[in-house]
């Protein structure tokens, strides 16, 4: 069922809210995004070019909008987790 206009606001500024609040922001992507799951692929882009924080995307493909971004991909949550620990740079940089 499609959403009020009025829910669908109070969402995206929870979210919003949730994200300039946030020191980093980590996002998952399992699969190439459809009209289905837009609202994380618009996160990222807030995150990152609107409001400049480091974003982490684990993701098993590569997008130009995440490279333009400068986001760090990771493969899996493992390397990712190596990689905020210091252990290695397992990005896909």
């Amino acid at each position: 069922k499609k959403p009020s206009v009025e829910l669908a606001r109070e969402i995206v500024k929870k979210d919003l809210d949730l994200i300039k609040r946030a020191d980093i922001v980590v996002a998952y992507l399992p699969d190439v995004p459809s009209l289905h799951s837009i609202g994380v692929p618009m996160e990222i882009f807030y995150a990152r070019y609107c409001l400049g924080k480091p974003v982490y995307v684990v993701t098993p493909w590569y997008h130009p909008w995440l490279l333009a971004l400068e986001c760090n991909c990771f493969a899996t949550f493992d390397d990712l987790v190596r990689f905020l620990r210091g252990e290695e740079d397992a990005s896909y940089k």
